[in-house]
């Protein structure tokens, strides 16, 4: 197989299941050996643009495809919108079973000429098609609908449309006769029914090693697919296993400062609220904030991540004198994110250093008395299942968001331990947190591992290597 066939594979393998897209481009380029070649417009009976029409969600009219309802190889029909039309244009936008929407434009050029195949409900349903798309109806005296089907979702298919792509106003089309131009192996249909049953097997995960109806040409290729349907598997036992980790890892030093403040022998420590340990709790400024870098950076809650700051994606204020040193951050104040979701509310971070920043309206600033309360060690204990679990319990849910406001984040109560023994604990979490940020590099680099092992298996297979 080519190149430009081994890198439509690799491109496909990041959306598909590597054995199918494995397995679509080898039989294909098997069959091109023995088989008549037809173009895509001669195996089919007709082909149509969809219509145009307002949508709606009423259920008033007619279901309407889109190319959203492309689920694999087949259309799901649950989730469509509707649309009305005259009478006289429905016959002519209606679909049937066993023809086949490509889509047409898309903001992605991925998606542009992808295929499946619509199988019609038993639900009295007419269903049309929208202007995005293009419906092909195969000529079943030539081509199977699920042969032609899987022929389009195929490395050879998707090679092709990337070529007959142009772009207008901001979308991507395709170029309907340079698609239907390109050219598809049709062996008889007892072969296509061979071909469509295995490749339907393997995309269901109902493969079996062992699949004796194939020619000898495809058997030598059944071969390599099942290698590669082996290795997948692997690597998909390895990412469940890394995500498991990266899951552990990410829990790890929560739960270590959930066992050390939840022990019942540190009763000797003093039962407190936040506010206790709190010399100023202030919320931001709401001022828009824009991207003109002459500005004083404000921090917002997207900056606030995994109980760290992170000082990219900043956007500016420009904000009178006596406002600027009301927001100014200072070396030890904790920011919290007082509205988010019902699993994020609450998150905090401390900020470090004494560049001049500001703070935006959805954070608090909390500035502790020092002689008292180590910052590090109190964000840490906010982010921990310890003050997630009461941000959950005391949030204020709003339409679509939790907020926690400043008299409930005073109220955490906390069981403080003296400054000394702070300060170990803090030690002590730094050295654990140094560990599991070694652990993450690691699990970082075997995902670009992961990442690349697929791709190589598919450009050896279709170099013949494998």
């Amino acid at each position: 197989m080519s190149n430009y066939l081994a890198n439509a594979a690799i491109s496909l393998s990041k959306r598909e299941s590597a054995p199918v897209v494995s397995a679509t481009g080898l039989f294909f380029q098997s069959l091109n050996t023995f088989s008549p070649k037809m173009s895509l417009k001669d195996v089919v009976e007709s082909y149509k643009g969809g219509t145009w029409g307002e949508e709606s969600t009423s259920g008033l009219g007619y279901p309407i495809l889109r190319s959203s309802d492309m689920r694999g190889k087949k259309i799901d029909v649950s989730n469509v919108t509707w649309c009305s039309l005259p009478e006289t244009n429905v016959e002519s936008f209606a679909m049937r079973s066993g023809d086949i929407l490509i889509t047409k434009s898309s903001g992605s050029s991925d998606l542009v000429g992808k295929a499946a195949l619509f199988v019609e409900p038993d639900d009295g349903n007419t269903y049309l098609f929208s202007n995005f798309t293009l419906r092909l109806r195969p000529d079943t005296q030539k081509v199977l609908p699920e042969y032609l089907a899987w022929f389009l979702r195929s490395p050879q298919s998707s090679a092709w449309r990337y070529e007959t792509q142009q772009t207008a106003v901001g979308l991507r089309n395709l170029q309907t006769q340079e698609f239907l131009k390109q050219e598809l192996p049709v062996p008889d249909k007892a072969l296509q029914q061979i071909v469509v049953s295995y490749l339907d097997a393997l995309d269901s995960g109902t493969f079996e090693i062992e699949y004796l109806n194939l020619p000898p040409v495809l058997k030598e290729q059944h071969q390599i697919i099942a290698r590669i349907e082996a290795i997948a598997r692997r690597v998909e036992e390895a990412w469940g296993l890394r995500e498991k980790a990266v899951e552990e890892t990410k829990m790890f030093v929560g739960r270590t400062i959930a066992e050390i403040f939840g022990d019942p022998l540190k009763a000797t420590w003093s039962d407190i609220v936040l506010g206790d340990i709190t010399t100023e709790v202030r919320y931001g400024t709401s001022e828009k904030a824009n991207d003109d870098s002459d500005g004083i950076p404000v921090l917002r809650m997207g900056n606030i991540q995994n109980g760290k700051l992170s000082l990219s994606d900043l956007k500016y204020l420009h904000l009178p004198k006596d406002e600027v040193e009301r927001l100014k951050l200072r070396d030890g104040d904790i920011l919290v994110n007082r509205t988010n979701s019902a699993e994020l509310v609450g998150k905090c971070a401390v900020f470090e250093g004494d560049s001049e920043y500001v703070y935006a309206s959805y954070i608090i600033r909390l500035r502790l008395d020092l002689q008292r309360a180590i910052p590090k060690l109190i964000s840490a204990v906010i982010n921990s299942p310890i003050g997630r679990q009461y941000m959950f319990n005391e949030r204020k849910q709003m339409t679509g968001q939790a907020n926690v406001n400043s008299e409930k984040l005073k109220a955490l109560p906390l069981r403080l331990p003296p400054l000394d023994e702070q300060q170990r604990i803090v030690a002590y979490l730094d050295g654990l947190q140094a560990k599991v940020d070694e652990l993450k590099r690691l699990q970082a680099q075997t995902q670009e591992e992961l990442n690349a092992l697929m791709p190589s298996v598919l450009a050896k297979a279709f170099a013949g290597e494998l």
